[in-house]
């Protein structure tokens, strides 16, 4: 026949230590992998905002060139007019 011990509180604090360890440390760990995800899917974002930021920089930067080169021809054609030749 199996004896049943009587525990005293401090044989039941002592028992119940390795218990409060465990659930500490599965604790910290999912913190520990939660944190890490969310600085992972933050720098994902912040790559993502930069590559599209420096898009649409590109795109600008390219689209001023003929927009310039419009404005240049339309002020020579301004200035060998013969409007601007009377009033000059």
């Amino acid at each position: 026949m199996p004896t049943k011990y009587v525990l005293s509180t401090t044989e039941r604090e002592l028992r119940a230590k390795p218990q409060t360890l465990t659930y500490l440390i599965i604790i910290l760990v999912l913190l520990s992998v939660i944190m890490i995800g969310g600085t992972v899917s933050y720098y994902r974002r912040k790559q993502q905002a930069e590559r599209q930021l420096r898009q649409i920089r590109e795109e600008r930067e390219q689209r001023s060139q003929p927009v310039q080169a419009l404005m240049k021809a339309e002020e020579e054609a301004f200035l060998q007019s013969d409007y601007y030749q009377l009033v000059m």
